[in-house]
């Protein structure tokens, strides 16, 4: 009885040990990949990849930077535009649905907006420095 008392024992301890490292491991792997997809759609790391698999010379790689970041500025102006865009939508919608409520329906939809706007400044990373080549 004793003997297996201590094998059910040490069973429920590897078993404990094996769900803990394992879900910790699970845990640094999965950070490990996302981690990864974020650094590679990143736009200077797409653009080392891209000029790794062109071996550009001199010459060529001074019109590739030029290009480059002639679509790195295109692509924020698209990115501001498109916020900004979303946000006058945000505050069409809100000042529509405060139309047909009552004051205690408005404090609730004003608090609620104010909430989504909060939490969309908290969330919004800084724009990555200019390279300058």
């Amino acid at each position: 009885m004793k003997t297996n008392l201590r094998i059910l024992l040490i069973g429920v301890i590897c078993l404990t040990l094996g769900v803990v490292i394992g879900f910790f491991a699970a845990g640094r792997i999965t950070k490990k990949r996302i981690h990864q997809k974020v650094e590679f759609q990143k736009p200077p790391k797409f653009k080392e990849r891209l000029e790794e698999k062109l071996s550009l010379t001199p010459e060529q790689q001074v019109t590739f930077n030029d290009v480059f970041n002639k679509h790195m500025n295109r692509m924020r102006e698209m990115d501001q535009t498109m916020f900004q865009k979303r946000r006058v939508e945000f505050d069409t919608l809100f000042s529509e649905l405060k139309l047909g409520l009552d004051e205690k329906q408005v404090k609730k939809v004003e608090r609620f907006e104010n909430r989504l706007k909060e939490r969309k400044h908290r969330r919004r990373p800084p724009h990555p420095p200019q390279r300058r080549e």
